[in-house]
């Protein structure tokens, strides 16, 4: 944040600190996006969850998944009644997925790296 003392003190400075405010947005926009995939990818982990946990047990330090008989070829509503917050549910989501965002997401985070995306723009909200 920087004050000014006037309006046309504000003025003088801008094409300084513009620079600095496009960076900051950018940055900003990056980590909502980050945020949005992350949020979808799960809601993913989540709507094809094949596994049969039919207990999780919270130690404090760690969470404990047991499994009940493996159920082939079906997908299995996730088990919200054995979490007990988001936190424990995303890392119980994330557990199970091993190296799977970076096959799924393989095309996208390949063009990001070598910043062939496309430019878009995001509104402010």
């Amino acid at each position: 944040m920087t004050s000014y003392c006037d309006a046309e003190c504000q003025k003088m400075d801008w094409s300084k600190h513009k620079k600095i405010c496009n960076g900051i947005s950018l940055e900003r926009t990056i980590q909502r996006v980050a945020h949005l995939l992350q949020d979808v990818f799960l809601l993913f982990c989540e709507k094809t969850y094949d596994c049969n946990t039919v207990k999780i047990e919270d130690t404090g330090k760690v969470l404990y998944l047991y499994d009940g008989p493996f159920i082939p070829g079906i997908y299995i509503p996730f088990p919200n009644h054995l979490v007990g917050n988001e936190k424990d549910k995303r890392m119980v989501l994330c557990t199970l997925m091993c190296a799977e965002p970076i096959a799924y997401l393989h095309d996208f985070l390949s063009e990001l790296l070598e910043g062939e995306c496309i430019q878009t723009k995001f509104s402010a909200n």
